[in-house]
């Protein structure tokens, strides 16, 4: 197989796959495709290095260094600061 090229020059972290590849890397990166061949760059709005990614089954949940913390709806919109002091449970 052969290599493609991702759109980022960031390092990549980790990648979860939930009918679509969500990848995280350096610099606030976090891109999605639905095939692993065409990526898009998606909006983080934070500089820090995302290190994990995580899918509830209802949200995507992103944390990084310097206590980033980033969730999305649907792995496509904007990746938000989540808020302080929830606690997530499972369904």
């Amino acid at each position: 197989m052969d290599a493609v090229k991702s759109g980022t020059d960031s390092d990549l972290f980790d990648v979860i796959w939930t009918g679509t590849f969500v990848v995280i890397g350096g610099d606030g990166a976090i891109m999605t495709s639905h095939d692993g061949i065409s990526w898009t760059l998606r909006t983080s709005n934070t500089q820090n290095n995302p290190r994990s990614i995580a899918w509830t089954g209802r949200i995507f949940l992103v944390v990084g260094e310097n206590g980033t913390a980033l969730q999305s709806a649907d792995g496509k919109g904007l990746f938000v600061a989540g808020e302080a002091g929830v606690i997530l449970t499972s369904p």
